[in-house]
């Protein structure tokens, strides 16, 4: 017999365009216009050390992408290109946890030359607002790499609080919203 997770679906859609508390910084659907810059961003170092995107050319680019649009058509993660200054700086990811309906799991890459800036936070508080306007509770989760100091140290800035591990041994951060 074998073994199917119902994959959890958001109540509704969520907005194609999510604009963030600066005018030059918003999170826009991604698509594979993005391919290349989707590339660029999956073949940096420090992200492919810690994100497996497992992206190697371009058509493997708009392959993933194609994925992310599926899963944005049946509601099941939402996948977003973050803009600033009208320049790809970064995806932003947003998926609800199995058997977790009100926990939301965080994923996110920014370009070398745009990070430490406070996008991950203006993104993330954006989100939330969305969030917040659909569900009674919400929980953040962010799974990090015990290596991945810099994410680790955002995360417990932004209040998150480390409680112990993921299904593959990153340490896992849930910080309660509502």
């Amino acid at each position: 017999m074998m073994n199917t997770k119902s994959i959890p679906i958001f109540k509704t859609r969520l907005p194609g365009i999510i604009n963030t508390k600066v005018d030059s910084l918003y999170m826009r659907s991604i698509s594979t216009e993005d391919a290349d810059n989707f590339l660029e961003l999956s073949l940096d170092k420090e992200i492919a050390r810690f994100n497996n995107f497992n992206i190697h050319n371009k058509e493997e680019s708009k392959n993933k992408i194609d994925i992310f649009t599926g899963e944005i058509k049946r509601k099941e993660r939402f996948s977003y290109s973050i803009i600033k200054n009208n320049r790809f700086v970064g995806y932003y990811g947003i998926w609800i946890e199995t058997n977790h309906l009100n926990y939301f799991r965080e994923g996110i890459a920014i370009l070398p030359d745009y990070r430490r800036q406070g996008i991950y936070t203006l993104c993330s508080d954006s989100m939330v607002a969305v969030l917040s306007d659909l569900y009674k509770k919400v929980y953040l989760v962010n799974n990090i790499d015990s290596r991945n100091t810099t994410s680790i140290i955002a995360s417990k800035q932004r209040g998150f609080i480390q409680e112990g591990f993921n299904e593959i041994g990153e340490l896992r951060y849930i910080k309660r919203i509502l």
